[in-house]
């Protein structure tokens, strides 16, 4: 089967970096007409260049497809609303957004200041909420479409000096998820990816030496360097394919969470274990007592049960081994 998206008007936001570029290049390769929303600012928040949108849509034009450029703040109050008048004003309507935008600035918790909280939350979880609802009342009225948005392994897991950018990423799964429930009144389907692509630009602006994210783990945190070499498959081309599968008119699915890693495609399961019956009246001493069972010591497969980085190495690392065999000719 060929994927094709025959003419459908998709919005890409953070449409200039890595991730979005190589979602905002395949879509339009493949027929779709591609919204590029970039304000062209810094990963970690401020600044603008709009030459950045304007630079994949000369990309996408010189190939043969169809785009236009978009410098609205998805996070402000009338950007989102803008954005989708454009497309709409364009070519009559949506039919998907992928949001990616979003900032990263890495703290150890002691360290956070309100102001970094309010500037990660505006644009995170407020310029997703603004850009979708924008996205979704368009949607609404024309018979329906898809929505994907961009989560993180570290709001799954939660991540060593990101506590502010996780908490956004988790409350864009709650987010998400509600959509997707009350959308499928209108056709809509909602679904998220968590990517991991170290050609992103939030990865190109960390510092080894003095980012949060990096610098004073306690020793049961240290990150295994073993097989860093797999790293290299990390790539946004390599997230690509599954967010245009759930960008597609045929996804089948909505209100689910997947993650894309070097050519390892999963779904993330929110899961409970058997637990453990303590009667009408239990006390804390039957809690204690029983806690093994309730936590469901050793029965739970594949379980996020780490820190996002460390964990994602040792749950990766393994699967990858023989794609980078493969690449390498071994």
């Amino acid at each position: 089967m060929t994927v094709e998206f025959d003419g459908d008007v998709i919005i890409v936001t953070g449409g200039a970096g890595g991730l979005g570029r190589s979602q905002a290049a395949e879509l339009g390769r493949r027929g779709a007409r591609v919204v590029v929303n970039d304000l062209g600012g810094s990963p970690r928040g401020g600044g603008s260049d709009p030459a950045m949108a304007s630079a994949v849509v000369d990309e996408i034009r010189s190939a043969g497809g169809q785009a236009i450029a978009s410098t609205e703040d998805i996070a402000s109050a009338d950007g989102p609303r803008q954005l989708v008048e454009l497309a709409l004003d364009t070519w009559g309507r949506v039919d998907g957004v992928v949001h990616n935008a979003a900032i990263l600035r890495a703290d150890h918790f002691e360290n956070v200041s309100e102001a970094d909280y309010d500037d990660i939350m505006h644009v995170n979880l407020r310029g997703a909420f603004r850009t979708v609802q924008a996205v979704y009342r368009a949607m609404k009225d024309r018979g329906g479409g898809r929505i994907l948005t961009v989560t993180s392994a570290s709001g799954l897991c939660g991540a060593f000096g990101q506590s502010v950018y996780a908490a956004t990423k988790m409350g864009v799964i709650g987010f998400t998820r509600s959509i997707a429930w009350e959308g499928m009144r209108f056709g809509i389907k909602a679904n998220a990816i968590a990517p991991a692509a170290f050609d992103s630009r939030l990865y190109a602006v960390m510092d080894p030496e003095h980012d949060a994210t990096l610098t004073g783990r306690p020793p049961e945190l240290q990150a295994s360097l073993e097989g860093a070499e797999l790293l290299g498959l990390y790539t946004a081309s390599r997230v690509t394919p599954l967010a245009l599968a759930l960008l597609h008119r045929s996804c089948p699915v909505t209100a689910e969470v997947y993650s894309a890693t070097g050519g390892y495609f999963t779904r993330f399961a929110l899961s409970h274990t058997k637990g453990s019956l303590l009667g009408v009246e239990p006390t804390v001493d039957d809690v204690v007592a029983h806690f093994g069972e309730i936590r469901g010591d050793g029965t739970v497969t594949n379980e996020l049960d780490g820190e996002a980085l460390v964990w994602g190495l040792q749950s990766f690392a393994p699967r990858l081994k023989p794609l980078f065999a493969a690449q390498s000719g071994g």
